[in-house]
C-alpha cells in the first residue's frame, strides 16, 4: 500500500484513470476527500461496495472491476480496483 501525506486542498494524481482526489477538509477523527473522475470510472465506499458484492455475484463484471477485494487496514482509505 502507498502511503502519502497531504494537507487541505493539495491532491493526488492518477494519470492512467484520469482520477484526481483532493483532500477538502481535516478534522480531529474524519478526512473529506473529493473525487474527480470520469463518469464511467465507478466510485464507492468501501461498504457500499461490499453490499453491493454480496446481493450480486455478477456486481463484480457488471461494473468492470475485478473480483479480488482489496487489501485495506483499518482506519485506511481503498479505491476498489479497476480491471
Amino acid at each position: 500500500m502507498l502511503m502519502l501525506s497531504r494537507k487541505v486542498g493539495e491532491k493526488i494524481v492518477l494519470p492512467d484513470q484520469n482520477v484526481v482526489v483532493t483532500v477538502c477538509q481535516i478534522s480531529r477523527t474524519n478526512v473529506r476527500i473529493g473525487i474527480t473522475a470520469p463518469s464511467s470510472v465507478p466510485i464507492y465506499r468501501q461498504e457500499i461496495y461490499e453490499r453491493l458484492e454480496g446481493a450480486s455475484g455478477e456486481t463484480d463484471q457488471r461494473l468492470g472491476m475485478s473480483s479480488k477485494r482489496p487489501e485495506v487496514e483499518p482506519g485506511a482509505v481503498s479505491v476498489p480496483e479497476l480491471s
